[in-house]
C-alpha cells in the first residue's frame, strides 16, 4: 500500500493564525464584536382556529402523563417511565387537536368532560 506524501498542512499554526487575526482585527475590543449583532425579539403568534382552549399544561390524575401545548404550535408530551419525551407541532383539525411528533405519529386529542382525553388517558389542566 501506497501512502500519500504531499505537502502537509499544520493545523496548529493556522489555528493560532486565525486567533491572532481575530484578537489583531478587533479594535473595538468585545463590545465593538457584540455591537454587530442585533437582538430580535420573539414573534408573536396568534393561536388560532379554536386551538386556545388546548393551551397550556395537561396533567393525568396520577401525574404519569404531561402535555404541554405552547401558542406557538409547538408541543411537549411525556410519560414517566419513558426516557424521552415527544415533541412535535399540532394543529385543530374540526374539534380534534392532532398531534404530529418528530417521527410523523399522529395522536388524537378529544375533549371530555373535566379536561381532555388523548390516547386513552384523562388529562386535566395542571
Amino acid at each position: 500500500m501506497r501512502t500519500y506524501r504531499g505537502p502537509r498542512v499544520d493545523a496548529t499554526i493556522l489555528g493560532a493564525a486565525s486567533l491572532l487575526a481575530l484578537i489583531v482585527g478587533s479594535a473595538g475590543g468585545a463590545t465593538g464584536a457584540t455591537e454587530r449583532f442585533q437582538v430580535v425579539p420573539t414573534p408573536v403568534v396568534a393561536v388560532s382556529g379554536g386551538a386556545a382552549t388546548y393551551v397550556g399544561v395537561w396533567l393525568s390524575a396520577d401525574d404519569a402523563v404531561r402535555l404541554d401545548v405552547s401558542t406557538d404550535g409547538t408541543y411537549e408530551r411525556s410519560i414517566v417511565g419513558r426516557k424521552q419525551s415527544a415533541r412535535g407541532q399540532y394543529r385543530v383539525d374540526g374539534t380534534v387537536l392532532l398531534l404530529v411528533d418528530e417521527s410523523g405519529i399522529r395522536t388524537a386529542v378529544t375533549n371530555s368532560p373535566g379536561g381532555i382525553e388523548m390516547a386513552g388517558y384523562q388529562l386535566a389542566r395542571a
